[in-house]
This record gives C-alpha cells, sequence and structure tokens, in this order.
C-alpha cells in the first residue's frame, strides 16, 4: 500500500472521529457539561490500567471493554456526585477525573513500566498509525479497523437521534416537561453518556482523548456562534469538524507536523475565528453594533438638542460644533459622528458653522420628544432621502 493510500485512510479515520465528535458534542454543549467528554477521556486511563493487569497483551480488545467501563462508571459517578453536592457538576467533574485518572497513571507506572504502554501513548495516541490495523476477512482487505468501528458508532449514534429527535429535543431544552409528560429522559441521558463514551473510546487509541474532546468543543462552539436552530446547529458542527480535519491534515502534510497536534490546532482556530467573525455573536460584530448603536443613541440626543434651541432662538450659538461638544459633554469625533448619521439621511444639515435641522428632523425631534422607542427611531426612517424632502 502505497503512502498516498495511507494518508487517505487516516483522513478518513479522522473524518469519521470529527463526524461522531460533531454529532455527540452539540448536546453535551447544549446540557452545558462539555467537560465531561473530558472527564471520561481521562477517566479511561484507569479502566486500561486494570484490564493490562488482567490481560496484558497491548493489542488486547480487553483493553478497550476496561476503558469503556472506566469510562461510564466516571460518568456515572459524577452524576451521582452531583446530586450530593446540590447541582454542582464543575465540582464532581474536578474530584472524579483526577481520582481516575490517577489510579490509572499508578498501575501503568507500575505494573507496565516494562512495555510500551504509558500514559503519554494512551492520552496522545498515534492517528499516523492507525491504519495499519486491517479488518481482513478471507484473506480480503476491508480497510482499516479504526474506520469500521467509527463508522459504525457514526450510524448507531444518528440512528438513535433521528429516532428519539423529541424525547432528545425535551432533554435539552425542557426535561422537566419531559418528565411530566411521562418521557424516559433517564433513558436519553443514559444514551447520551454511552455515546459521549463509545466516541471517546474508539477513537482514544488512534487520535488519543485529547483531541477527541477538542473535536467534542470545537465544532459545537462552532455551531453555537452560527445558527440557533436545532437542525443547522448539527449540520454546521458536523461542518466545522470535517473543516477541521481536512485542514489539519493539509497543515501536517505540508510542514511534516504531528497530525493529531495539527487537527486539534485547527479545530481550535475555527473555533476562534468564528468567535471573531461570527454574524451577530461574533467579537468584531459586537463592537461594530455597538459602536453603531453609540452613533444612533448620539444623533437623537443631537436631534433633540437642536431642535430645542432652534426653539429658543438661540441656535446661532448654541448648535455649533465646540458648544455642542460642551453641552453635551461629548468628543467632537462623537458629535460629528452623530451629525453625519442625521446629515446622511436628510433630518439635518450643516448652516455654516450650526447644525440645523430639517423637516425630516423636526418632525423625527418631536417623535422621540413624544417618547419614540429608540428601536422605533432606527427603524422609522431607512437611509433614503425622506418623501418630504423629495
Amino acid at each position: 500500500m502505497t503512502i498516498f493510500a495511507g494518508l487517505l485512510e487516516v483522513t478518513l479515520i479522522g473524518s469519521l472521529a470529527a463526524l461522531a465528535c460533531s454529532l455527540v458534542g452539540p448536546v453535551l454543549l447544549l446540557r452545558k457539561r462539555v467537560l465531561l467528554g473530558d472527564a471520561v477521556s481521562h477517566s479511561l486511563l484507569a479502566g486500561i490500567g486494570v484490564a493490562y493487569l488482567i490481560h496484558p497483551v497491548l493489542d488486547s480488545p480487553w483493553l478497550r471493554v476496561g476503558a469503556a467501563v472506566s469510562g461510564c462508571l466516571a460518568a456515572w459517578s459524577a452524576s451521582q456526585l452531583t446530586q450530593v453536592l446540590r447541582g454542582r457538576a464543575d465540582a464532581a467533574l474536578g474530584l472524579v477525573f483526577p481520582f481516575f485518572f490517577s489510579i490509572g497513571a499508578l498501575i501503568l507506572a507500575l505494573a507496565a513500566s516494562d512495555s510500551h504502554l504509558d500514559v503519554d501513548q494512551v492520552l496522545s495516541g498515534n492517528l499516523e498509525a492507525s491504519w495499519l490495523e486491517r479488518t481482513r476477512l478471507m484473506d480480503i482487505d476491508f480497510g482499516p479497523t479504526a474506520s469500521w468501528n467509527l463508522g459504525l458508532a457514526v450510524i448507531v449514534i444518528a440512528t438513535l437521534g433521528w429516532l428519539g429527535r423529541r424525547d432528545l429535543q425535551l432533554h435539552l431544552f425542557d426535561p422537566q416537561q419531559g418528565q411530566v409528560l411521562g418521557r424516559p429522559m433517564w433513558l436519553v441521558e443514559i444514551l447520551v453518556v454511552l455515546s459521549a463514551t463509545t466516541v471517546i473510546v474508539l477513537a482514544f487509541d488512534a487520535m488519543g482523548p485529547i483531541l477527541v474532546v477538542t473535536l467534542l468543543a470545537g465544532p459545537g462552539i462552532c455551531a453555537w456562534l452560527i445558527t440557533k436552530r436545532l437542525p443547522t446547529f448539527f449540520l454546521a458542527s458536523v461542518i466545522a469538524g470535517q473543516i477541521s480535519v481536512v485542514t489539519g491534515v493539509g497543515m501536517a502534510g505540508t510542514l511534516d507536523l504531528n497530525l493529531a497536534g495539527s487537527i486539534g490546532l485547527m479545530a481550535v482556530t475555527l473555533a476562534a475565528a468564528v468567535l471573531a467573525f461570527a454574524p451577530y455573536y461574533g467579537i468584531f460584530p459586537k463592537l461594530i453594533s455597538a459602536k453603531q448603536a453609540r452613533t444612533r443613541f448620539v444623533a437623537r440626543l443631537l436631534l433633540v438638542h437642536v431642535r430645542q434651541h432652534e426653539i429658543k432662538g438661540d441656535h446661532s450659538i448654541e448648535n455649533s460644533l465646540e458648544s455642542l461638544c460642551t453641552h453635551l459633554g461629548l468628543s467632537s469625533k462623537d458629535v460629528l459622528s452623530g451629525a453625519n448619521w442625521l446629515t446622511t439621511r436628510y433630518f439635518a444639515e450643516w448652516n455654516a458653522q450650526n447644525l440645523a435641522t430639517t423637516q425630516a428632523g423636526i418632525n423625527l425631534a418631536k417623535l422621540v420628544v413624544e417618547g419614540a422607542e429608540i428601536g422605533h427611531f432606527n427603524q422609522l426612517f431607512q437611509t433614503q432621502r425622506p418623501a418630504s424632502l423629495m
């Protein structure tokens, strides 16, 4: 098999893992339990260590069984401890996952010190060599075992999510109502935990749990910032996960970098980019919106101030740029910005050095004084020239 074919199979394994994580991650994100994936991933180490003590073979399937049992036990322990601590899930996770991780680290350090199994290998995985373990039947190569495992997990998780989509919506947004309606919310909770544990267990030996946790959180965060509808939320999460894998593989191949690290870096970079530029919820759009809101507020303030002094008859003195800055306590930049908002919409105009209202501005100032809301003020007149001035 060529290196190129191996790279394609590694990309397939990464894409399937990202797809599985992108289906489970949004559920954990909406339930504010993303750290459950981190706790479960670190708790796998205890199960791996115990399984290795029972059957000291590195490629034994019992290692995966032990990891799955350990992950489920850690999730159950965290759930029970959360109830004891009166809903403090963060404190429960802070106690459970270090306990399981410490047990696993000690077992591997004492019992597996003479083997190639160590904490770093378990946590970082080896994605580059994940395609070497093959599924063969009657001397026919059916491809990497990891791709079959992850593909089956994706099918099962997607099928369960589709069949139980109504109960899943109740679990995500109103579990109390689901209980009142007699829906099995406890079963949905168990399936969510089992799905997260299964994804982490199937991917830990290839990608490492740390990368899996990154793919659980990163795509979900991207989707959360882009959309608020549940179907598109999952779709956006899946797309973000695939972009992270493809760009990560490309960067690793171009710069000769660690594959798992590259994918993780691209997932975090994508989440940061969406956090910065996402419409409505991104940092820069919020800054722009805040600046526009300030400009509209200043424009509203200027309009009323200018019109009042026009009524008093001292507008030639009070409506100059210097007087407006002094009386309103604003900088010249803010005043000019607000005045520009008014003049470009034909609510005001500069008369020599003074700001004066137009007929449309007089009508608008009357509405503002009468108590028109800011939202109405912003929507009442658009950028086109008012009909009274045309």
